[in-house]
């Protein structure tokens, strides 16, 4: 016995290319904001850093982190000179207490390993603000 496939069954299938699509190629730019997940490296990235730092603390299950993370993605994508990392407050709060972070998200801002600034809460004007202050 032998199935009769219709044409439209045929027309529903799409066809896949094998050779590469440059729109999804990997871009040119720097990793955006990297995770820190242990104390140690908290210390050599950010407080024995040469230059310009920014630390978002942050919680898995605080929603203005969430709502503000793209800004800060794109934020870190422009400013190539600057290191962006985040720091899970419930994984390291060790780091976060040391920091007096007490409200989620806060963002440090680092110029050689020294504190400068200090905004607490998803306020994008604040955290560019900040941000020129350190470049």
């Amino acid at each position: 016995m032998q199935a009769n496939i219709s044409g439209s069954f045929n027309r529903s299938f799409r066809t896949f290319t094998t050779s590469p699509v440059s729109r999804f190629a990997p871009s040119p730019l720097k990793m955006a904001v990297i995770k820190l997940n242990t104390p140690a490296e908290y210390a050599e990235k950010v407080t024995n850093a040469q230059g310009s730092v920014v630390v978002d603390f942050f919680a898995t299950w605080c929603g203005p982190c969430k709502a503000i993370s793209p800004a800060l993605e794109k934020l870190s994508e422009e400013n190539a000179a600057v290191s962006f990392y985040k720091v899970d407050v419930d994984e390291l709060a060790s780091v976060a207490a040391e920091n007096g972070v007490s409200a989620m998200p806060t963002f440090h801002f680092y110029k050689n390993g020294k504190l400068s600034k200090e905004v607490k809460g998803a306020n994008p004007p604040a955290i560019k603000a900040a941000l020129e202050e350190i470049l």
